[in-house]
């Protein structure tokens, strides 16, 4: 744990947050928190950093009602804040958007946007807040409901909810077909809880999801 501070903090100090980021976090995978001792807070925000936060809150219109950190969550499993990086399949930038998506979110913005505009975190930042936020919207407020649709797309998730009828969030999201957007939905999850205690302090930051406990959609 020693050594792998002082070179985090070496790189981190040079400005080679995305190298540190990464390593860090294919590190934690084979150690658990507590065995980082002292270093465990140094540590832990290099991994969950705040990157890229000015533009997430900038992007989030005062009527959104998706939690803002949980869309910086999203961003940080989506592109591990690359905003350069292209998927395989065509997705652009901090959270990851596939162009014929933007463009239509774009327009609900009143806005017109190439796929060479994806790399700007700030216009991606909007344009993938008012996607997530109207997914939200579409599955009941279901913050799992509307990261799986994020995922594989909502046709699949209403789908999913017609062959399955009403069963608790757990086994919705155990249910899943597809094993990406299972784990996709559990990583973001808990990227969201870690920043609630990294940087938030008040409970409105980390809502009180209880009442999905028994009920995946909310409405019958």
């Amino acid at each position: 744990p020693d050594e792998v501070a002082w070179l985090a903090g070496l790189r981190a100090a040079a400005g080679d947050w995305l190298r540190v980021h990464d390593e860090l976090r294919t590190w934690l995978r084979t150690h658990a928190i507590p065995s980082l001792g002292p270093h465990a807070p140094q540590i832990v925000r290099l991994i969950y950093p705040d990157r890229y936060l000015p533009e997430v809150r900038a992007a989030f219109l005062p009527d959104y009602r998706v939690p803002m950190r949980l869309f910086h969550a999203l961003c940080r499993e989506e592109s591990n804040f690359n905003v350069g990086i292209v998927s395989h399949a065509g997705a652009v930038g901090l959270s990851q958007l596939m162009p014929a998506t933007a463009a239509q979110t774009a327009g609900w913005l009143g806005l017109k946007v190439a796929t060479a505009d994806l790399d700007d975190p700030a216009l991606n930042a909007r344009i993938g807040a008012k996607y997530l936020d109207t997914v939200y919207r579409q599955h009941d407020d279901s913050p799992y409901l509307a990261l799986a649709a994020y995922n594989a797309g909502g046709g699949r998730t209403k789908q999913w909810r017609g062959e399955w009828g009403d069963v608790p969030t757990d086994e919705y999201v155990e249910r899943i077909p597809f094993r990406e957007t299972r784990d996709y939905v559990k990583r973001v999850m808990g990227s969201w809880q870690t920043y609630r205690y990294q940087f938030d302090v008040t409970d409105a930051a980390f809502p009180d999801l209880s009442a999905l406990n028994d009920h995946a959609w909310a409405t019958p």
